[in-house]
């Protein structure tokens, strides 16, 4: 039989789409994080309701995974003021950690050597392309990174239940994080035609597209491969940078880049060869 890699290629589409809010972020110097962050929701919750051409439904199941969707970005944002932009990302990337405990603690088993094994490679990989940027940062910050690995991965967790929305998730999250940084609104001092343009790249298409494309994808793809894919922004950040700066990416992080992609690759074909893949909707 014929392997379907539909639900795989899509989130690597999503991720890379993803990994744009950094080229997007430096046109907008006079913006803090949470502004930005707030005002890149607002547009992507319109976004994603005219893409999805439906009124969105919620039970419980949808509005927690919104809410660890606001989490996650507000946390990413707010770790990025308190540690290091290295930092926060690496912290950030801890996320298929939390969810292979999820999973384990969901299917009543514990993962095999393998799966830890691809595991630990992969996040020693997003250490190396990082490592020469990265330091002891402040506590706060990586405290606030790790819950933002945290927040992604229930967020990539509960979106693999039977009952889960991603798009309603999704659109909730985007709302909820317009919401929260409202009382920033009030501090902006430079708003014009040369934020209004990158915000519409951020709401659109690093957030509003790539999330409809992982609402679709989420579906047939385990937790964990979710997990594993969404890696593939991270790396993604030195390469964007070599093509807009000209600055090559250091010997640990071709190395890193190399790991992580083995890594990805390596779990989508471990994930689709296994008798039955771990997919929540499968548990009663």
């Amino acid at each position: 039989m014929v392997k379907s890699y539909k639900g795989e290629l899509l989130l690597v589409i999503a991720a890379i789409m993803w990994s744009t809010g950094g080229l997007f972020i430096k046109m907008l110097p006079d913006l803090s994080g949470i502004v930005i962050n707030g005002l890149r929701s607002f547009i992507a919750f319109f976004a994603l309701l005219i893409i999805g051409g439906k009124i969105p439904k919620f039970n419980k199941t949808i509005v927690m995974a919104g809410i660890a969707q606001c989490a996650c970005l507000t946390f990413y944002v707010m770790a990025n003021k308190y540690t290091t932009s290295a930092n926060a990302i690496v912290m950030q990337n801890t996320a298929p950690i939390f969810v292979m405990i999820m999973m384990s603690i969901a299917l009543k088993k514990m993962p095999k050597l393998i799966e830890i094994g691809i595991l630990l490679i992969a996040f020693s990989g997003i250490v190396f392309i990082f490592m020469d940027q990265m330091n002891g940062g402040g506590i706060l910050g990586n405290i606030l990174g790790v819950l933002a690995g945290i927040s992604i991965a229930t967020m990539f967790f509960l979106n693999g239940r039977k009952d889960a929305d991603a798009h309603a998730s999704s659109t909730l999250g985007f709302f909820l994080s317009f919401i929260i940084a409202i009382p920033f609104y009030f501090q902006i001092e430079v708003f014009g035609p040369s934020e209004i343009m990158p915000l519409l790249g951020l709401g659109i298409i690093q957030l509003g597209i790539p999330y409809y494309i992982f609402s679709i994808g989420v579906k047939t793809t385990t937790p964990t491969t979710v997990s594993f894919i969404a890696l593939i922004e991270a790396i993604l950040n030195p390469i964007w940078v070599f093509f807009l700066v000209g600055e090559l990416p250091g010997v640990f992080g071709i190395i890193g880049f190399v790991m992580v992609l083995a890594c990805v690759i390596a779990n989508i074909m471990y994930e689709k060869n296994k008798k039955k893949s771990p997919l929540l909707q499968e548990i009663k």
